[in-house]
């Protein structure tokens, strides 16, 4: 029992996963089957009614006229009387026994039909009460016989009416009624075939144009209208949506073709700039160099003062533009991907020292303290490009130097995490007692060719190409700059570089 109960919930969950055709021809069929088979079971139930209902009538008729038959021979007690009242049933085949008892309840006749055996007094059941009672195969009554007048109770009469007859006609109305309900569900097959073709074809359409463009993108699909109804809608739906998906397509195609075509251009355009730059730089360090060297040549000479004066100007001069020219060249490397940084071990102390030796002098003609803290770095050594990293820590010390009238110009170097599991980096910090940022200034106080102050820039100099270049060396080297400052207290320039 278990394993039918099993199988039959597979089967339901499998029902799940059925095509759509199947489970609508099923619905179809599982319908009408339950439709029929409800409603012969309710016919079934008012036949058994109707049949029950009318037996009952006919055994009621039949004790009633016994009972006045029987009445004259109970009251004198004329058992041959009685009997003979009870042969006259041979008329009402549908009786298989009858039973008649005196006052106290003791069987005093009966008769039973000659097809039944064991004829005798001893056959008759124990009176009951008086009533009607029934199962599915008999029914029993036990009616009262009363005196003419009706004031007492004489006797009884006990009749037994066998079903067997019922039910075996509504056994052939349960036969016929299968049928029927197996008739029907031929008849629906085909019935059923030709409703989920009128259901699930189009619906099957979409499916197969919605595959069709999945396998390929490229062509547009046009899913065929069947009728007017709701899947109809969902097909118009579908044709409009492939039309836009088609429309929007071509344009994304375009766009990305024309896209594609502005990125070679602009990276023609980039590489043409740095080609430009490497040849323009070429061309101007040249004949720079070599005013550079007769500058130094002159400067060796016997000159007036007026002259060494002029001669340190040129001089000066010439280092500005060459370092003009460098910070370019370095701009465009970095614009355009093509500058390569060295991974080597290095020593970040004597790095530091190199930005010290070179700051220091610059640092003392404004008479400003150049400090230098090291003592919350615990490694020397890492890995990275030290030159580059010399360059960014000049430039920003520089431009310390450059906004300070007095105070001083600090450099700390310390260690920073990310995370608990990530490795170690170093912080270096360079803080000043200048001039300061205007705080609205700071988001772009790193962009290229960002001055902050305006005045400030006439004041000092410089075009702001020395932060974006760091900006820039540091995010290649894969780390970040921070800023904070106070207008008229000073600035902060936190370089983080996971080295």
């Amino acid at each position: 029992m278990g394993e039918y109960i099993f199988n039959g919930l597979g089967i339901f969950r499998s029902f799940h996963s059925w095509p759509l055709r199947r489970k609508l021809i099923a619905a179809i069929i599982m319908i009408c089957a339950a439709a029929l088979l409800l409603a012969s079971i309710i016919n079934m139930v008012f036949q058994w009614n109707l049949l029950t209902s009318q037996e009952i009538k006919r055994l009621e008729i039949a004790a009633e006229a016994m009972s006045l038959q029987l009445q004259p021979a109970i009251e004198f007690m004329d058992l041959k009387a009685a009997k003979e009242s009870l042969e006259s049933l041979r008329i009402a085949p549908f009786i298989d026994k009858a039973c008649v008892y005196d006052e106290q309840g003791r069987p005093v006749a009966n008769y039973i039909p000659a097809i039944n055996k064991n004829n005798g007094p001893g056959n008759c059941p124990v009176q009951d009460n008086y009533g009607l009672y029934y199962n599915l195969d008999k029914l029993e009554l036990y009616h009262a016989i009363y005196n003419k007048d009706g004031s007492h109770i004489l006797g009884s009469l006990y009749l037994s009416h066998n079903l067997s007859e019922t039910n075996m006609e509504l056994l052939k109305i349960a036969i016929v009624k299968l049928s029927v309900i197996f008739l029907v569900l031929g008849l629906m097959w085909p019935v059923s075939r030709y409703l989920q073709r009128v259901i699930s074809s189009p619906a099957i359409e979409l499916l197969n144009a919605a595959r069709s463009f999945s396998k390929d993108i490229s062509k547009p699909i046009k899913a065929r209208k069947y009728n007017n109804d709701e899947i109809g809608e969902l097909a118009d739906s579908f044709n409009m949506m492939m039309a836009e998906i088609h429309e929007n397509r071509q344009e994304l195609i375009k766009t990305i073709n024309e896209l594609r075509e502005e990125k070679e251009n602009a990276k023609g355009a980039k590489l043409a700039k740095s080609e430009f730059f490497s040849n323009l730089s070429h061309e101007i360090r040249t004949p720079l160099n070599a005013v550079v060297g007769l500058t130094h040549v002159l400067a060796r000479t016997q000159l007036t003062d007026r002259q060494k004066e002029y001669v340190d100007m040129l001089r000066i001069s010439s280092d500005n533009l060459i370092s003009l020219i460098n910070d370019l060249l370095d701009l465009a490397r970095l614009e355009d991907g093509s500058m390569i940084l060295e991974a080597v071990e290095f020593d970040i102390l004597d790095a530091m020292n190199n930005v010290l030796d070179i700051m220091g002098m610059r640092a003392q003609e404004k008479k400003l303290q150049l400090l230098f803290d090291s003592s919350k770095l615990y490694h020397r050594h890492y890995n990275g490009d030290p030159l580059r990293l010399q360059q960014v820590v000049t430039n920003l010390v520089s431009n310390a130097v450059k906004f300070t009238e007095t105070g001083y110009v600090r450099i700390i170097l310390s260690e920073y995490a990310e995370s608990e599991d990530s490795p170690p980096g170093i912080k270096i910090e360079i803080s000043d007692s200048g001039i300061g940022i205007e705080e609205e200034k700071l988001a772009s106080i790193l962009d290229k060719f960002a001055n902050a102050d305006a005045p400030a820039t006439c004041k000092y100099g410089g075009a702001g190409r020395g932060l974006a270049i760091s900006q820039l060396l540091v995010a290649h080297m894969g780390g970040r700059i921070e800023v904070q400052s106070t207008v008229g207290v000073g600035s902060v320039f936190s370089i983080f570089l996971p080295l």
